[in-house]
């Protein structure tokens, strides 16, 4: 009964304005996720293109030092950014870094398992 009553077009003005509303909330709610992520990207792209301009005129600035022959060893091959400036730990460096410790009592355990003089907790 009640799923009969479900599947029928609603009679109700009050009926009707709720089924409209439900769906209008679904489009809202895709329509302002849609608009967020429009105005992120709006932002991104601006950022993006400040980042390019400053990294053309570094450029143009590197190559025309090197035309003049000004660029020294000290300066690299291009001045470093932001992202370049960051201090990143090699590989090598942080494996060496951490160390396996191994208990001593699970040691002697697995190594002297028939030794009467170890402590109860460790045979």
């Amino acid at each position: 009964m009640l799923e009969a009553s479900a599947q029928e077009p609603a009679q109700e003005p009050l009926a009707e304005a709720l089924t409209e509303y439900s769906a209008l909330e679904n489009f809202w709610r895709r329509y302002n996720t849609a608009l967020l992520d429009r105005t992120a990207l709006a932002l991104q792209k601006a950022d993006l293109r400040s980042e390019n301009q400053q990294l053309q005129k570094m450029l143009k600035d590197y190559l025309e030092n090197l035309r003049a022959g000004t660029v020294t060893k000290a300066e690299g091959i291009l001045p470093q950014t932001k992202a370049s400036s960051l201090s990143v730990a090699p590989a090598a460096s942080r494996r060496a870094s951490t160390a396996n410790v191994i208990e001593a009592a699970h040691v002697a355990k697995h190594l002297l398992p028939s030794c009467s003089r170890l402590p109860p907790c460790c045979r």
